[in-house]
């Protein structure tokens, strides 16, 4: 198999194989399509299997760590953003707005519900720069709710 390229030590095998992922696996996997044209079949599957993602319940958390800031400072309320930090908030918070807007017809918008952010003043002024960037201001869709900042998310 190997062609004896390794010791027999590494060729460890578990007792019980590990099972493969069933990707039907709550039984709610549509059927392919079925078309006369194999390529018609494939490329209707692909669409619905599109729409199913962009409809289904799939759940997007988008990880997003704070700006460049000052580290100076011991104290908190004083390690603010960069000049450098507050321009790499704000692009993201435009990026972030395209994808919630959706790219085009066939990459449609991201359901965004909620940005979370720490209680740390470099998180905090980090999400308030991304947030007013999003330019969600005449989006028809469901609008991002802003939570609090919760300290439980705080590093360490």
């Amino acid at each position: 198999l190997f062609h004896g390229l390794f010791p027999r030590r590494q060729l460890w095998r578990p007792h019980l194989e590990y099972p493969l992922w069933h990707a039907d696996w709550d039984g709610r996997q549509p059927l392919p399509v079925q078309h006369d044209d194999k390529d018609e079949s494939a490329r209707l599957t692909a669409q619905r299997d599109r729409q199913i993602r962009k409809d289904g319940v799939t759940k997007h958390i988008i990880l997003i760590r704070h700006g460049q800031y000052d580290e100076t400072h011991k104290e908190d309320e004083k390690r603010l953003l960069t000049p450098l930090g507050r321009e790499q908030a704000a692009m993201t918070g435009k990026r972030l707005g395209q994808m919630i807007r959706g790219v085009n017809e066939e990459f449609g918008p991201c359901k965004v519900k909620v940005v979370r952010v720490s209680n740390l003043a470099r998180a905090k002024e980090t999400a308030d720069i991304i947030y007013d960037n999003m330019d969600l201001g005449n989006f028809d869709g469901e609008m991002v709710e802003r939570a609090d900042p919760d300290p439980l998310l705080n590093e360490g």
